[in-house]
């Protein structure tokens, strides 16, 4: 990684710049920030920097005469000058005295990625460049992979499935193997915000070259190469993309899911292995059985069996309110599409018809901009999905949605309220949450707060408050339990909230509760002592 030097004498800036930049992504580490250009000229007398990133005005040592100097100690360090709009004369001086270029405060976000590009291409074609045999090999190497990650991406997503690129290049990647590797990342808790660390299957695949594509938003594409003398390379990719899963759930808390298409050497037929590998994710059913799934050599016979008969009973018992036998019927549907080796656009396809189905149903009830939003979104999840088991995620939610509309019966309502107030009264110790309640009940949560508050008067959270509060009342009664060990106890985890909570309802706080009612001769000690 290049070494990095941040130099401005305001604190926000300075911080601002280290802390918002995505410098792993730019190739780059910040070694050192200073406040102004003594510092910087100090530290860069006694350490190697490749990157200056400095204010023009500061104070003890402006940024031009920093700039000036470092040409002299260190000749093949780049500066990127700092300026706001009224220092372009001095943005310009300092282009004069050899800075690589300038950015605009105002803009840093945008146009410090394109700067830093421009000085690192400054840095590896500088013909002063001194560099190790060592070093010089590494540099060699690292272009010589990111050429091959753009070749390798050009075909890959092409779409004629031709790379008009050079024979030469082209060569050089069908002198290796490769291995296509489609994959989905499940994450609950939302904690990645869908964000791949690439970092795990570079760790993973040491020694093998891996190029990530189109990562985020839970899926990705990746490249695994090898050279062709290299016999062991299939096995080794194949058992540690096995490990993948298992380090993602120990390590990140995530469900991950991977297909995996046959070796090719030849780089042109990347899109059929990108096929094979998307196909073979799909049939990832449960991750928690097999995580990973394999191209198969001839794949299964398809089934003969027409998907619409499941989607037909489907909607049939989503209309009867017949909601866990609907579930059923849609876990038999991606059996038969899983057993008959089905391609995924047709599982799909079936999916999708079943949501129009279903949201058409609602709409003869008069629902309107709601379903339609809602409807929009079912079908952008569903051609989304990349495996079975996600579909399947995709298709509980559909029959939560729709446990939840108006098709229920006043009997499924009544249910249903039942139901949640017993869930509440099972597990208010816990942080139940909406998503919890809605979960269980298999309804979306708008329509449960909805129809709870229509049926109580009040809000669900409002009564597990008030259930929390009584439970608590109890205990501050016969108990000798500290005020925040019974908030604990009753499921608040901040013994301030508890409080609040307590006082809104009761009208005065936990320890006055207590205290109120303490027997008399209890209250009298308590006077005599503390008096």
């Amino acid at each position: 990684m290049y070494k990095v030097m941040i130099v401005d004498d305001e604190d926000v800036i300075r911080n601002g710049i280290v802390q918002l930049a995505d410098w792993r992504a730019m190739d780059c580490q910040v070694e050192h920030v200073c406040a102004n250009g003594q510092e910087a000229l100090n530290y860069a007398t006694e350490h190697a920097v490749d990157i200056v990133i400095t204010d023009i005005k500061m104070p003890v040592m402006d940024g031009l005469t920093l700039a000036s100097e470092l040409r002299r100690i260190q000749p093949m360090a780049r500066v990127i000058i700092l300026t706001a709009y009224s220092d372009f004369d001095y943005a310009q001086k300092a282009l004069r005295t050899g800075a690589t270029d300038f950015i605009v405060k105002n803009d840093f976000m945008t146009e410090l990625p394109a700067a830093v590009a421009n000085a690192i291409r400054a840095i590896r074609f500088d013909p002063r460049g001194r560099m190790d045999r060592t070093l010089q090999a590494e540099r060699r190497g690292h272009e010589q992979a990111e050429k091959r990650a753009y070749l390798l991406e050009s075909l890959l997503l092409a779409k004629d499935g031709r790379f008009a690129g050079e024979s030469r290049a082209l060569d050089a990647l069908n002198g290796m193997r490769h291995m296509v590797c489609c994959a989905e990342m499940v994450d609950d808790d939302r904690r990645l915000q869908g964000h791949w660390s690439d970092e795990l299957f570079e760790k993973v695949l040491d020694g093998h070259e891996c190029h990530a594509f189109r990562t985020g938003s839970g899926t990705g594409i990746f490249v695994i190469s090898g050279t062709l003398d290299d016999e062991g390379f299939v096995r080794r990719v194949s058992a540690r993309l096995q490990e993948l899963p298992l380090l993602a759930r120990d390590l990140l808390r995530v469900r991950m899911m991977l297909g995996v298409s046959h070796p090719l050497s030849d780089a042109r037929d990347l899109q059929h292995a990108l096929k094979e590998a998307r196909e073979a994710l799909f049939r990832v059913a449960d991750p928690a059985e097999h995580a990973v799934v394999f191209a198969s050599d001839g794949g299964a016979a398809a089934s003969q069996m027409h998907l619409s008969v499941f989607g037909g009973e489907v909607v049939r018992q989503v209309e009867q309110a017949q909601f866990d036998a609907a579930w059923q019927t849609l876990c038999r549907m991606m059996d038969v599409a899983l057993e008959g080796g089905l391609p995924a656009e047709q599982v799909k396809s079936q999916a999708l018809q079943v949501c129009a189905q279903l949201f058409d149903r609602l709409r003869s009830f008069g629902e309107g901009i709601e379903a339609r939003e809602a409807e929009r979104d079912f079908y952008q999840r569903i051609v989304a999905s990349a495996t079975l088991y996600s579909l399947l995620g995709v298709c509980a939610d559909l029959l939560r949605f729709f446990r939840g509309a108006e098709l229920a019966s006043p009997e499924e309502r009544h249910y249903l309220v039942e139901a949640l107030e017993a869930y509440i009264h099972q597990h208010y110790t816990t942080s139940i949450s909406l998503a919890d309640i809605s979960a269980h009940l298999h309804v979306s949560t708008a329509y449960i707060s909805r129809l709870y508050k229509s049926k109580t008067g009040v809000s669900i959270t409002s009564a597990i408050n008030r259930l929390r509060v009584a439970q608590a009342k109890t205990l501050l009664r016969q108990t000798t339990h500290k005020v925040y060990e019974i908030a604990n106890m009753v499921g608040f985890e901040d013994a301030g909230y508890f409080a609040g909570v307590f006082t809104k309802f009761e009208g005065m706080a936990p320890g006055e509760y207590r205290g109120y009612h303490l027997p008399d001769n209890k209250i009298a000690a308590k006077r005599t002592s503390s008096s």
